[in-house]
C-alpha cells in the first residue's frame, strides 16, 4: 500500500484525499500533501485545523519502516 486518506477539518467542514506523503512546515505554518503523481497540495494555517489519520495510514507507517529495515517487523495489529 503506498498511499492512505488524509482527513482534515477546518470549522465545520472535513475534507478528504488519498496521498503518499505528507510533510508539516513549521514556520509557514502548511501542511503540504504530496500525491503518487507527484503533484502537491498545501493546507494553509494548520494549526487552525484537526487532522484524522485511520487504520490505513498505521499499515502505510509499518511498511515504511519494514522496506527502510529491510525485514519484517512483528505487530499485533492486522492487515
Amino acid at each position: 500500500m503506498s498511499t492512505f486518506v488524509f482527513k482534515w477539518k477546518r470549522k465545520f467542514l472535513w475534507h478528504s484525499t488519498e496521498i503518499s506523503g505528507f510533510e508539516w512546515v513549521k514556520d509557514m505554518d502548511r501542511m503540504v500533501l504530496f500525491y503518487e503523481d507527484g503533484s502537491i497540495y498545501e493546507i494553509p494555517k494548520w494549526n487552525e485545523c484537526h487532522c484524522l489519520l485511520g487504520h490505513d495510514f498505521y499499515i502505510w507507517k509499518l511498511k515504511k519502516a519494514e522496506s527502510e529495515a529491510g525485514q519484517k517487523i512483528p505487530t499485533k495489529v492486522v492487515d
